[in-house]
């Protein structure tokens, strides 16, 4: 397939069609592009400058971005990290505040969005259990309900867990 130049963009990537189906504008495969939940191409925005103060850990050690997309919420863009025995997040201005503290040292975690929340999964000893934050919230809560987790995982709106205690099951 030939390289394009498109010189106006007034469509989007189109999937769910045949590509004798598309209309003017709208492409079956685009390589290169960030695609937001629409489909619509986005392009990142230069640099942000983050203020690493809050941070007393020179390493992180897992770094998510957290979008905030569900329709029962106001959108918004976060930079969560772990960092030590925390979880930190960033919102638009570079400045870290910590939303959960006490886990075991330089954990390896995990994350995922689901209905517009941020799903965490430590895997420790000390903390097993999985973790929920609503952009609303100043702490990270637990769900209850959830097995201890290593990994967490969103697809098909539901969420998949890999059971610490069991590590073959879902």
């Amino acid at each position: 397939m030939p390289n394009l130049d498109v010189r106006r963009w007034n469509g989007s990537l189109v999937t769910a069609l045949d590509q004798e189906q598309l209309t003017p504008g709208d492409f079956h495969v685009l390589k290169n592009f960030i695609f937001d939940e629409s489909g619509l191409p986005t392009v990142r925005g230069g640099r942000r400058p983050f203020n690493s103060s809050a941070i007393s850990s020179s390493y992180i050690y897992g770094l998510y971005h957290f979008r905030s997309g569900w329709t029962a919420r106001p959108q918004g863009d976060w930079l969560i990290c772990s960092a030590g025995d925390k979880i930190y997040k960033a919102e638009r201005d570079g400045t870290f505040d910590q939303i959960l503290d006490g886990l075991d040292e330089d954990i390896n975690p995990s994350f995922c969005t689901l209905r517009g929340w941020l799903i965490f999964a430590s895997g420790s000893d000390l903390y097993p259990r999985c973790y929920f934050w609503d952009h609303g919230m100043s702490e990270m809560g637990t769900l209850d309900k959830a097995p201890n987790a290593i990994i967490v995982a969103a697809h098909q709106n539901r969420l998949w867990i890999v059971d610490r205690d069991y590590p073959s099951r879902l």
